[in-house]
């Protein structure tokens, strides 16, 4: 009777909307990973770029459940008037073309949804960089220990380090780590006072002993060179 109701489901009085909301974004819409708080706003995370997506909201009532669990003031849902996928945006014009390091590993998927074949540009000079196996741990905890290590050594050896998490969460839980062994570092994420300086921090990442932890956002059209960008 907290709600006022017999009937959670009553189409005239449908409570139930609203507490399935109240519960999908208290238990599965985290703070820092999903989205973030800023200037009174919830802002979406985007889960592939780590880009914080200004314009979005989250409809059915799940950003208004998210404003109201951070007690901040709850806005109109947002109504789509049209929308387009990015594969038929794209399809839209006559020619296209691109070029990234990354679409090699899905030359099918180009050619299967637009007709395109990947070409590979050779290297000016051979490569010289070893590809390691892939390792797995058993815990987090195991898994961070390791990578603290790893860091801890690169950087004794004054060798620059680009760490690259998946989350806000998980690059400062390995900051606060770092901060605790005394490794000098910096941070790149979607929070404000760190994505201002994206570019800066990525171009100096090459630097003698930088040791430089990104969330999978950052770096895209700016290079790391090696001693730092002069």
């Amino acid at each position: 009777m907290a709600l006022e109701t017999d009937d959670l489901w009553d189409e005239n009085d449908p409570w139930a909307r609203f507490v399935i909301n109240a519960l999908r974004a208290k238990e599965f819409f985290r703070r820092d990973v999903e989205y973030i708080v800023r200037e009174g706003k919830v802002l979406i995370i985007n889960k592939l770029t780590g880009r914080i997506e200004e314009s979005r909201r989250w409809n059915d009532g799940i950003h208004q459940s998210i404003e109201g669990k951070e007690g901040l003031k709850i806005k109109a849902d947002s109504v789509p008037i049209a929308q387009i996928t990015h594969l038929s945006f794209f399809k839209l014009y006559p020619k296209l073309s691109g070029m990234t390091g990354t679409a090699k590993t899905e030359e099918k998927e180009f050619l299967k949804l637009f007709q395109m074949p990947v070409i590979e540009v050779p290297t000016n000079l051979p490569n010289i960089r070893i590809d390691l196996p892939i390792q797995v741990f058993s815990t987090a905890k195991w898994k961070w220990e390791h990578v603290l290590e790893e860091v801890e050594y690169m950087f004794r050896q004054g060798r620059p380090v680009l760490v690259g998490t998946t989350s806000v969460e998980n690059s400062e839980y390995l900051s606060q780590l770092l901060t605790v062994h005394s490794i000098p570092h910096n941070v790149l994420n979607a929070r404000p006072m760190y994505a201002a300086r994206e570019a800066e921090t990525i171009a100096q990442a090459g630097r003698k002993h930088a040791i430089t932890i990104s969330k999978n956002m950052a770096g895209r059209g700016t290079d790391i060179i090696l001693g730092g960008n002069p």
